[in-house]
């Protein structure tokens, strides 16, 4: 039992370091300019899908670590979490009151921007989804070869 549920808790270490860097690299590379339409603070397709793809593969790698490590229960423990915490992040999402952006959106850090970020509601749902598919597929290959 501990093992899985260490197992579990380093595949969402995994996860998170991955979407963290993910997101720090990009942010770094592109800047506002490819996160924001103009000088607002609405997410454009590309950020959108770049951030898809991202939560997806980071999850896929958290899933792939877990399995390896312990098989098939972590992985589940895994998919459940990022499932749960996607479901805590769309309702606190929905009470949340727009942020107004800065003006230099180029000096804010990612963790700023993302506060700031106004992204279709779709998106707020599919990432999580996409997520817990991810770590699925990614720990259903190393299930069983403990």
């Amino acid at each position: 039992m501990v093992r899985y549920i260490g197992a579990a808790l380093v595949g969402l270490a995994v996860y998170f370091v991955a979407h963290w860097l993910g997101l720090l690299i990009a942010w770094g590379q592109w800047g506002p300019d490819f996160a924001f339409r103009g000088e607002t603070a609405v997410v454009t397709g590309g950020w959108l899908l770049f951030s898809l793809a991202l939560a997806l593969g980071a999850a896929f790698l958290g899933g792939w670590v877990a399995g390896s490590l312990a098989g098939g229960r972590p992985v589940q423990l895994v998919a459940g979490f990022l499932l749960i915490l996607g479901a805590v992040t769309v309702v606190t999402g929905l009470r949340r009151d727009p942020v107004e952006p800065p003006e230099d959106l180029a000096a804010m850090s990612v963790r700023e921007a993302l506060v700031v970020a106004v992204e279709p509601g779709w998106a707020g749902v599919l990432e999580p989804l996409l997520a817990t598919a991810g770590a699925l597929v990614g720990g259903a290959g190393r299930r069983g070869r403990v």
